[in-house]
């Protein structure tokens, strides 16, 4: 019977080594990666919905009407 309990206690011992060891230390970067592809998956979707609403800064529209749409100028005539 003694053996057996030396050899339980043991195997309790080991078992919570590697609860706080492994599986709480995988826990935790398992909770870090998520955190870090949220931050990610956030950043894309904003660069996303930006792209939908803003025109390009380096975009210039026309001034004018386009060519086949602005008014003709009268051609003078020559003297």
């Amino acid at each position: 019977l003694q053996n057996h309990l030396i050899s339980i206690s043991k195997n309790l011992n080991e078992m919570e080594t590697i609860l706080e060891n492994q599986i709480a230390r995988g826990s935790t970067m398992i909770s870090n990666a998520y955190s870090t592809y949220k931050q990610i998956i956030s950043k894309i979707k904003s660069s996303l919905t930006e792209l939908q609403i803003k025109p390009p800064e380096d975009y210039n529209p026309p001034a004018t009407l386009p060519q086949e749409r602005a008014p003709k100028k009268k051609l003078e005539e020559p003297k």
